[in-house]
């Protein structure tokens, strides 16, 4: 499929734009070999997988405060089973030109810097926001 309007969603929710610090948008796609090796003559004989492993990842722009924060990240927890962190991602891969779907976990370190903090609220610098996928992967 082409692309739909969208970059990430998880389950059903589908992360909005203005989460997205757009040129951090990134996936990273792990092309998997069982049992490749060289030979004597260094001639590399590789056994290529279909299958492939990803990395989605973004940063949340800053200076987002922490009721927005709160909320998307609640939207984003109301989609994945706990404690693994687990959920069904899909996901515009720009080397593929398509969506793909497969099982991710949100990355367990997530950082929230802060950029500010005043008696009224708080705000946050860029947050890094990353899924990491396992399983098989699924165009869609």
């Amino acid at each position: 499929m082409a692309y739909a309007g969208y970059l990430f969603k998880i389950g059903t929710f589908q992360v909005p734009f203005n989460m997205i610090f757009t040129e951090s948008y990134k996936v990273t796609k792990n092309d998997q070999d069982v049992d490749s090796y060289r030979d004597a003559n260094g001639k590399l004989h590789r056994n290529a997988l279909s299958n492939w492993a990803f990395k989605c990842e973004w940063e949340i722009p800053p200076m987002k405060k922490h009721d927005e924060i709160e909320a998307f990240f609640n939207n984003i927890y109301s989609q994945l089973s706990l404690p693994e962190k687990k959920g069904t991602g899909s996901f515009y891969v720009p080397e593929l030109r398509g969506y793909f779907q497969g099982d991710v976990y949100l990355n367990s370190s997530v950082e929230f810097p802060m950029y500010r903090a005043t008696p009224q609220f708080i705000q946050y610098g860029k947050i890094r926001v990353a899924f990491i996928g396992y399983g098989e992967t699924t165009p869609i």
